[in-house]
């Protein structure tokens, strides 16, 4: 009963995605309408699909070269691409959330601001001006910090969903309100280099993947023996196309995406590190090495990370967690 149960659900997962394929063709096409009306309706019919309806839609990257799209049904994709974009990333932050987590008393009332958020968002700085924190107190009279300049952060890391900024007001607060500029990492996806033991000038051009605002290059692949074991260095770049300080060298979060080896066999292969051997503003230059095993051939190598980098400005305000 439970194998028929499965069955049933592929198929209607597969004829659910062939009725989705069908409606997203015909969108397509109404893209390049003789009618204005009917283009835009098209485009916000798309935008209002939201991201799930990427896996339908020709790669962004790839959309100039697609000979059959008109010039008109190119532009508007693009369009359709960055409203997904923005409203991933206006979703996300609407999915932090701060609270008032602890007061402690005395002269100064020091007080813990806690931000949470859910597996799905990946903030990677949480930065606060202290001449823009606030407190209330419980007759509505605004309370300042003891020391009023300067940025204070609250350290993230990619495994985290809370963090926590202490700092001292002048007196008990009910509320804390200001502003946070969140760096955020958003829209991760995987790249899969297949056949990247070759050196040929054709397979050379596929060492090279761009997906979102981000690409990932392979740069050198080197075997080599240590104690009568074989072992493989995959050197690949990462490049987004503006990191604003997610590459800073203090920042963790680059080296918890996940890298690994394909077997064919579907077996996979972690590494046994992952270093950097350069870094700059917008670009990470990282090695991973593996440990080979006796049998299974590897067919791919792949790379997993948060394709869009993007830095806003939030306003808040925090109550205690009981309230």
């Amino acid at each position: 009963m439970k194998e028929r149960f499965v069955c049933l659900l592929i198929i209607l997962c597969f004829a659910a995605g062939a009725v989705v394929a069908e409606d997203v063709s015909s969108l397509l096409r109404q893209l390049d309408s003789d009618r204005l009306v009917e283009r835009d309706v098209a485009e916000a019919e798309l935008i209002r699909r939201g991201p799930e309806i990427e896996a339908f839609l020709p790669a962004e990257e790839t959309l100039d070269g697609h000979p059959e799209f008109s010039e008109e049904v190119i532009h508007r994709l693009k369009n359709v691409y960055q409203e997904l974009r923005l409203r991933m990333i206006r979703e996300s932050l609407e999915k932090i959330e701060y609270h008032l987590a602890k007061v402690e008393g005395g002269d100064r009332f020091w007080v813990t601001l806690r931000a949470d958020w859910p597996k799905s968002v990946l903030p990677i700085r949480l930065a606060f001006s202290m001449s823009e924190l606030q407190g209330t107190d419980g007759n509505d009279q605004p309370l300042l910090p003891v020391i009023r300049s300067g940025v204070l952060e609250i350290p993230l890391g990619k495994t985290q969903f809370s963090g926590e900024l202490t700092f001292a007001l002048q007196g008990m607060p009910q509320s804390v309100k200001g502003n946070c500029v969140v760096l955020l990492a958003v829209a991760e996806k995987t790249f899969e280099f297949r056949r990247f033991f070759a050196d040929s000038p054709a397979v050379k051009l596929e060492r090279t993947i761009r997906k979102g605002q981000t690409t990932v290059s392979l740069e050198s692949v080197r075997f080599f023996s240590v104690e009568d074991s074989n072992r493989l260095t995959v050197r690949f770049r990462v490049h987004f196309d503006q990191a604003f300080m997610a590459l800073e060298s203090h920042r963790t979060w680059i080296y918890d995406n996940e890298v690994l080896l394909q077997l064919r066999s579907g077996g996979k292969i972690r590494p046994e590190s992952v270093a950097p051997t350069e870094q700059s503003g917008d670009d990470i230059v990282l090695a991973a090495t593996f440990k080979l095993p006796k049998e299974g051939e590897i067919v791919a190598f792949h790379y997993t990370t948060p394709t869009i980098i993007a830095e806003e400005t939030v306003s808040f305000e925090a109550f205690g967690t009981d309230r």
